[in-house]
């Protein structure tokens, strides 16, 4: 069961040739996950909350009639509060108990991500993308490349 709560404001400049958008996103997550059927009910034995906040900027220039280039980017802090490991107890009939934990997320996190992408056409796009999350724990990168057609 997920409960989520969000709040946004945004903005956009339009010019000639350039255009930006920008957005602050705060938002407040609560999840419980369910581990077992107990007698017709679910037994939920984990609850997580997580606090995001997130400002997002895109700008966009057009460089010719079916050409525009566009740049984007995101800042963030992720503040996750309570136990921040999954764990679960289970049997299976006939059998003995055993554990189940998740990998724990991170207390507090930096997050980034940049990217460009290029309309070529009207129905293609081509874009490139790098995302981080850092925290005192670990640190997660990502670099992602996709090409888009439209029909």
């Amino acid at each position: 069961m997920q409960f989520q709560q969000t709040c946004s404001v945004s903005w956009n400049l339009q010019k000639q040739r350039i255009g930006a958008f920008a957005w602050l996103h705060l938002r407040w997550k609560h999840l419980q996950i369910a581990v077992a059927m107990v007698r017709g009910g679910m037994e939920w034995v984990k609850a997580m909350r997580t606090v995001p906040f997130e400002r997002r900027c895109h700008v966009s220039l057009l460089l010719s009639e079916k050409t525009t280039l566009t740049a984007h980017g995101m800042v963030g802090w992720n503040h996750a509060m309570g136990d921040v490991t999954v764990t679960g107890q289970h049997a299976f009939a006939g059998g003995g108990n055993f554990a189940i934990q998740g990998l724990p997320i991170a207390k507090d996190a930096l997050n980034v991500e940049a990217g460009i992408d290029i309309d070529i056409g009207k129905s293609t796009r081509l874009g490139i993308k790098y995302t981080g999350q850092f925290s005192q724990q670990s640190r997660d990168n990502a670099v992602k490349a996709n090409l888009s057609l439209r029909f």
